[in-house]
């Protein structure tokens, strides 16, 4: 979040001396019309090209969420929207094109190299030559946004240009080419029909390519073929969708990967009575192909496990990720129900004795020892709006702990909530 949370004290004022900043009303709020101490990566970003492909004009940029790569990476190449990890696979773009990585394990961390070899799905001339996707930011545009889908489009020059979508939670990519057509370079990559069997030399509906001990499956949209030519699969109909296999059926896969979702969206009814709120998830897909079928998603534990209900059914085939085990479903609306039953903001002091461990001496030597680790030469916290408001929070519950525990350290703890709380609105 880059916007500064800030008293009304007049229609502009200077942060840190270094520049005027302007302050946006609203209602009995305001914020800030920069973020404080720009540094020259951040100058870099806020003033950068224009992110929105012009039908998008007047729309917000997606925040707090991971298409928020879409506005600025620090990759190296400063693509357009980095290395989103979309689940279960992350989705970039180099100068080769569309790269699409799967981690090979939950605990996998999220770096390149653990994820192993991509597969490139480029870009490539009337001949069949491969063609380079520009590295300018500019180049690249958000296309569409959804509550949990994008389109992004990459021009290579004039009218030429990719489109990629990616959906959370579905482990199928969307390539599509306007005047351009579309290959996957083979190099160690092993291409095989959706048979298993070699690919016919006039081409077919589909292909298995083996990567790096992964699996993909590669379908040209409509009546389009893939064939290998010279070392590539060549996509003819300039449209291919790629999808990450482990035990499904690749064949019956094809009519859900002619359906692409250009659009996503969420709504939530609160009711009290229930004590729950009611998620509806709605997919609109258009037809690739004549025999396009319903979407396939994946849901992460928390979903599958507390809100979708037991009569949900799930397709065979599951896929790893760092928030656990990932289940498919096939569908274009689902309607989610979880339990809120309310929370306690925080505990009351335990009572001594009994079966508990709990000791209060010992309680209050915490306290003792975080005074002095984070008040006792100066209070540590950091200075931006992320990491400022974690430690914020942290000042926060420390002191209401205090409060319950009637520590005799309450006292310093509440005034070092205060200005922490106080610094990072202002």
């Amino acid at each position: 979040m880059l916007s500064l949370v800030l008293r009304s004290i007049g229609a502009a004022l200077c942060v840190g001396g270094l520049y005027a900043v302007d302050v946006v009303q609203i209602d009995k709020g305001s914020y800030a019309s920069s973020p404080p101490g720009p540094t020259p990566a951040i100058t870099a970003m806020l003033n950068g090209p224009n992110r929105l492909d012009p039908a998008l004009e007047g729309a917000p940029y997606p925040s707090n969420d991971i298409w928020s790569f879409s506005i600025w990476s620090d990759e190296k190449d400063k693509r357009a929207f980095g290395r989103p990890y979309v689940m279960p696979h992350t989705v970039s773009v180099g100068s080769d094109g569309i790269q699409v990585c799967q981690p090979s394990s939950a605990g996998q961390p999220l770096g390149k190299g653990s994820l192993g070899t991509p597969l490139v799905i480029s870009a490539s001339d009337a001949a069949g030559s491969a063609t380079a996707v520009p590295l300018p930011n500019d180049c690249h545009k958000i296309l569409r946004i959804g509550d949990w889908s994008m389109t992004f489009r990459l021009r290579v020059d004039g009218d030429r240009y990719l489109d990629l979508t990616a959906v959370r939670g579905m482990p199928i990519v969307w390539a599509e080419a306007t005047k351009l057509g579309l290959s996957i370079p083979l190099g160690g990559a092993q291409a095989t029909g959706l048979d298993g069997k070699a690919l016919p030399a006039g081409g077919a509906n589909g292909a298995f390519v083996s990567l790096d001990g992964k699996r993909f499956a590669v379908y040209p949209a409509g009546s389009g073929k893939v064939q290998v030519n010279t070392g590539s699969l060549v996509i003819s109909g300039a449209n291919a969708v790629a999808s990450l296999l482990t035990e499904h059926d690749a064949v019956a896969w094809r009519t859900a990967a002619m359906s692409i979702p250009p659009h996503t969206t969420v709504s939530w009814r609160y009711l009290r009575e229930k004590g729950s709120v009611e998620v509806d998830r709605k997919i609109d897909s258009e037809k690739l192909a004549p025999d396009a079928g319903k979407p396939i998603q994946g849901w992460l534990p928390h979903c599958w496990r507390n809100a979708m209900g037991k009569d949900q059914m799930f397709l065979a085939g599951d896929y790893p990720s760092p928030r656990g085990k990932i289940r498919l479903t096939q569908g274009d609306a689902y309607t989610m129900s979880w339990r809120v039953t309310g929370l306690l903001p925080a505990m009351p002091e335990a009572e001594a004795g009994g079966t508990t461990a709990f000791d209060k001496a010992r309680i209050e030597s915490l306290f003792s020892q975080f005074v002095t680790d984070a008040t006792g030469s100066g209070l540590k916290y950091g200075k931006d709006t992320y990491f400022g408001g974690k430690d914020a929070l942290k000042y926060a519950q420390m002191a209401t702990n205090s409060h319950f525990m009637k520590s005799a350290h309450k006292d310093k703890l509440i005034e070092a909530s205060r200005t922490v709380l106080n610094n990072w609105f202002t």
